[in-house]
């Protein structure tokens, strides 16, 4: 474990920009924020950032490790957070908490923009 760690203290810039390319690809690839295609492309992404930091860590072992560890420490986030969720009650609660939302999004109802008063257009043109 030491040296992992000397390893991580010897980082340069570039091997820290593909993990934070890795890291951020990765996540994108697990959501479906970005739609199918983007997912995909995500996934190619984190794919050749997390090869390319393995392939130029010395040595690369420890840098298929400290991807791992990026992978399992994002499921254990996932992991917790779906465990906290389901405690707290997931959806339900949310919809506990503001009803008047979760009825809007289950009725495709609502006004989404930004109430303004009425115009009164006689004043304006100068009618009395």
């Amino acid at each position: 474990m030491n040296e992992l760690n000397q390893t991580l203290n010897q980082l340069g810039w570039f091997q820290m920009l593909l993990a934070l390319g890795f890291v951020s690809s990765y996540a994108m690839a697990l959501t479906p924020f970005a739609g199918p295609s983007g997912q995909w492309r995500s996934a190619v992404a984190a794919l050749l950032c997390g090869a390319g930091f393995s392939a130029i860590t010395d040595p690369w072992v420890h840098g298929v490790l400290l991807v791992l560890m990026a992978v399992a420490g994002m499921a254990v986030f996932v992991g917790g957070a779906w465990l906290l969720g389901r405690l707290v009650g997931g959806p339900a609660a949310a919809q506990a908490l503001v009803p008047s939302v979760a009825a809007e999004a289950e009725t495709g109802s609502g006004d989404r923009g930004v109430k303004l008063p009425p115009l009164n257009r006689g004043a304006a043109s100068g009618a009395h």
